[in-house]
């Protein structure tokens, strides 16, 4: 990986961090952040594949570690799967549209890092 590793995570939590007052549940978005992009296949993932296929660990992770008892999962699931294609509309949850901010923030980035990021982006 060159992109979509725990620097880009660390970068999502920093935001996260800094709008944690506007977040309804800072713990559903942190554990999205987490499995947003834990499977990444480039050349096989395409389709949503890869973000259906992250949402699933975040179950399996849920089941095993507290039983199934998070009551988030399949919202957080749900979130994980929409950044296939990064789209939200009115009746989609605050805090699931921030997640989706702190997704694309290297897209308001100054042009050197964003110029890196594409850079990294394509060799993956």
């Amino acid at each position: 990986r060159f992109y979509h590793t725990l620097r880009h995570i660390g970068q999502m939590l920093q935001l996260k961090d800094a709008h944690a007052a506007s977040l309804a549940d800072g713990d559903a978005v942190e554990l999205a952040i987490f499995f947003h992009d834990v499977v990444y296949d480039a050349a096989g993932g395409g389709g949503g594949k890869n973000e259906r296929d992250s949402a699933l660990v975040l179950l399996e992770f849920c089941e095993s570690a507290l039983g199934g008892g998070y009551a988030a999962a399949q919202r957080v699931a749900r979130w994980i799967e929409m950044t296939a294609h990064h789209r939200c509309d009115a009746e989609t949850e605050a805090d699931c549209r921030f997640f989706m901010d702190f997704d694309m923030a290297i897209l308001a980035a100054p042009p050197a890092e964003y110029s890196a990021y594409s850079r990294a982006v394509r060799r993956e």
